[in-house]
């Protein structure tokens, strides 16, 4: 082998193994799910473990503040995409009862912005036409891959550092997600929608907008895997 082969050998190599970890989330290649009728299910934080924690401690005064900070971010969740998502009609979710749709148990687990139950099963939830975006640590997802389908692989490898908005499709895979830039800074129209806990690294970052503006402008894609 001679070395420009060599070199550029190398060079694909190299290729196929860096992350897709770019500030504007994951380049998908995936096929337009056939049908419409989507809707988003935002995930919200119940923040159990923590909260959980603090009450195992009997610290009352930890458990006040975790407890306050978990309905801000929410609050301030709820907001962003209530004022800034419009492309697909949004339900709310608590993370704690997502496992219940994996379940098959989709009745009255869906929450309206003013936070009362959904009556029912939506005809997109139960045909499976959702996608779910969270506010939390994305899994490592290579340029390469469509959906991540090893859930585990975080424990061997780090998932990817900052919070960022992830993006689940109605099998639970992780398909993209749009990562807070390094040193990213609320502009003052959107300070109403930010939240940060003074104790832990409970926090929400307003990502709406840049979910919105993604949407049907890579690759000419206009379903959800056009984000």
């Amino acid at each position: 082998m001679n070395l420009l082969t060599r070199v550029l050998c190398l060079l694909l190599a190299v290729i196929l193994s860096v992350p897709a970890l770019a500030a504007d989330g994951q380049a998908d290649t995936a096929k337009p799910p056939a049908g419409g009728g989507y809707i988003v299910l935002v995930a919200l934080h119940a923040e159990r473990n923590r909260i959980n924690e603090a009450k195992r401690r009997g610290d009352e005064k930890l458990l006040a503040t975790l407890e306050k900070d978990a309905e801000e971010t929410r609050k301030r969740t709820i907001m962003d995409f209530t004022d800034n998502f419009h492309s697909y009609p949004v339900y709310f979710i608590m993370d704690t009862d997502i496992a219940k749709i994996a379940k098959g148990k989709k009745d009255e687990v869906l929450l309206n912005a003013d936070g009362s139950k959904v009556k029912g099963v939506p005809p997109s939830l139960a045909g499976g036409s959702f996608v779910i975006a969270y506010f939390t640590h994305p899994d490592l997802q290579y340029i390469f891959e469509d959906v991540v389908v090893d859930s585990e692989r975080w424990v061997k490898q780090p998932r990817f550092s900052n919070y960022s908005l992830v993006l689940y499709n109605s099998k639970f895979q992780q398909f993209n997600f749009y990562a807070r830039r390094a040193f990213a800074k609320v502009k003052p129209e959107q300070e109403k929608y930010y939240y940060k806990s003074t104790v832990c690294d409970m926090e929400y970052f307003p990502m709406a907008n840049r979910m919105e503006a993604k949407r049907g402008k890579r690759r000419g894609i206009t379903s959800f895997f056009g984000f």
